[in-house]
């Protein structure tokens, strides 16, 4: 709405389909397909399609919007008299719902946080449990464990040991050959 600042607010007569969505609390999505389901029917609409910069939008009539919110809540009144057998049902209004749903997912992240805090804890007192020391039964199979890794360390010592020997002696060889004279090498093999 404009406001001036000697005037009273001045109502539009025509609303974005955004504007709409905001006063409805119905998604532009649904309000498109709303467009061309009764449009699809033959019911009159005071809706109309400017082109933009982007493409064609939606304009509402001002008008609409009530008839709008009145469908909707006549839709909800419909669907619930159904479910109750044909019970009168309260309906709650879009505003109610909205601060309902915020309460609730406020309530939903501060569970979030709460959890994750526990899990946290938990996953700290697991870790300080794995650091404590082993139990008495499971020593020999630990001891055994690590025998068996030194020996197969010694082994891989062993044949590096080996390895760095036959380098050396590769080594010399090579420097035995390039000590001789190129005229050795040649004819003397």
């Amino acid at each position: 709405m404009n406001t001036n600042a000697n005037t009273a607010p001045v109502k539009k007569e025509w609303l974005t389909i955004q504007e709409v969505s905001d006063r409805t609390g119905r998604s532009a999505a649904s309000l498109r397909m709303m467009i061309k389901r009764r449009t699809a029917k033959g019911e009159q609409l005071r809706v109309k399609k400017e082109p933009g910069k982007r493409g064609d939008n939606w304009l509402f009539h001002s008008s609409e919007i009530e008839h709008i919110t009145e469908q909707a809540t006549a839709s909800v009144k419909a669907e619930h008299a159904t479910r109750n057998g044909g019970e009168q049902v309260d309906v709650v209004t879009f505003e109610t719902y909205d601060l309902h749903r915020r309460e609730w997912e406020q309530r939903c992240s501060q569970l979030e946080q709460g959890l994750m805090m526990y899990r946290y804890k938990f996953e700290e007192l697991d870790r300080q449990v794995k650091m404590l020391p082993a139990p008495f039964e499971s020593i020999p199979s630990k001891l055994s464990e690590l025998e068996a890794q030194a020996a197969e360390l010694a082994e891989n010592k062993q044949s590096l040991c080996r390895s760095q020997e036959t380098i050396k002696a590769l080594e010399e060889a090579l420097n035995m050959e390039k000590q001789r004279s190129w005229w050795d090498r040649l004819w003397k093999k």
